[in-house]
């Protein structure tokens, strides 16, 4: 249900532009692309992504190897990702910025943008048992109060009735399938 809460501006463009909202939509998996990849950079290297040319300081180039490699690695994906403007590359950036959020000790941060990423595509939430496991009670907490927020958030907007009856669609939908089985439910 949050998802199609997100979906609302690009609907409201789309009156205006079919085109424009796809376009708009195309700019924002490429803005979610290079968040995640100076996430990466950052996690990885300990470095800041920088642009040749726009930027003066210590980092990593995005024209190096370091930069290039996981692009190249994951060309398949990113490419797919576009030709069918799915939101995979922006549950990316959001999980890699709340684990750059919960490196330098920020849960409330990090454990929020996880959950926002779970309340929109559920793969996110595995984080949870991975803070259970290393014991990092803050983050886990901030982050299921994270999935929990936003999961209700369209309740709010909404009413609480047609929440229910959204999210009883969706359960619906989601033990039907979408004509290609389960494997394509990153739930199952």
């Amino acid at each position: 249900p949050l998802f199609g809460l997100v979906c609302l501006p690009l609907a409201w463009l789309s009156h205006l532009s079919i085109i424009g909202a796809r376009i708009g939509w195309m700019f924002f998996g490429w803005g979610a692309l290079l968040v995640s990849l100076a996430c990466s950079i950052r996690l990885v290297h300990g470095r800041r992504l920088v642009l040749a040319g726009f930027s003066r300081g210590v980092g990593i180039d995005v024209t190096t190897s370091a930069a290039l490699l996981p692009l190249l690695l994951s060309i398949r994906w990113i490419l797919a990702n576009f030709e069918h403007l799915q939101v995979n590359i922006a549950i990316l950036a959001l999980t890699l910025l709340g684990l750059v959020y919960h490196r330098e000790r920020h849960d409330r941060p990090a454990g929020l943008l996880i959950g926002l990423a779970a309340a929109l595509k559920l793969m996110p939430v595995l984080f949870v048992p991975y803070f259970v496991w290393r014991r990092q009670w803050s983050a886990m907490a901030w982050t299921l109060t994270g999935v929990a927020g936003w999961t209700l958030l369209p309740a709010v907007v909404y009413g609480p009735a047609k929440f229910l009856g959204q999210f009883r669609d969706w359960l619906d939908f989601f033990h039907r399938g979408q004509g290609v089985g389960k494997m394509n439910d990153s739930a199952f």
